[in-house]
């Protein structure tokens, strides 16, 4: 829980107060770059939330943990301890426009199919031999619906790659539609 609330904290510490002439200040807060920062912040603050539900989510049906399990969550829990680094890179270069602001969004979207791949990993682990490691072992045919839904979000955080050299904007937008998606308790849907 520690480095989920950390994570989310840092992410505000990366706002800058704008600097403004006398009387152009409420300008600055509420336009242009100040605009697109909230955005990324709000959108990060929202992964790393979201993911810390389907965490609790997760592990709430975990009878018991192995090295395994520890190292993959130790992963996941990295690369979340990460974000606000990418968000800080996005922020400052999508409205650049040009290889900049493509780099910057290629990079955010970089981290995001990292952690759907440590998500996917994690979740085959915990789902080895149907399920022993969860309190409630599951039958071949949930393994395979949960598998696939964990394993498929690659086929959407993939493509985002080369969204992000289209549209950087863009690409920021497909990732608050994905963090609305995944606010949904995965594990219901399997």
């Amino acid at each position: 829980d520690g480095v989920f609330a950390i994570a989310a904290t840092l992410l505000v510490l990366d706002l800058k107060v704008p600097s403004s002439g006398s009387g152009d200040l409420l300008h600055h807060l509420f336009t242009g770059h100040a605009l697109i920062e909230y955005a990324a912040y709000a959108v990060s603050f929202l992964i790393i939330g979201v993911t810390w539900m389907n965490h609790h989510s997760i592990f709430r049906q975990v009878a018991y943990v192995d090295r395994t399990m520890t190292m993959l969550n130790l992963l996941l829990l990295l690369v979340i301890s990460f974000l606000p680094y990418p968000t800080e890179v996005l922020a400052k270069y999508i409205n650049t426009g040009g290889a900049n602001a493509h780099a910057s969004a290629f990079f955010y979207s970089l981290v995001m199919a990292v952690m759907s791949v440590l998500w996917a990993a994690l979740w085959w682990h915990c789902t080895r031999d149907n399920g022993a490691r969860l309190t409630h072992p599951m039958t071949d045919e949930q393994v395979r619906k949960g598998r696939i839904q964990f394993s498929s979000s690659l086929l959407i955080y993939l493509p985002l790659l080369g969204v992000a050299f289209i549209s950087a904007p863009l690409d920021l937008l497909l990732q608050a539609v994905l963090v609305a998606y995944y606010a949904l308790d995965p594990l219901r849907r399997s």
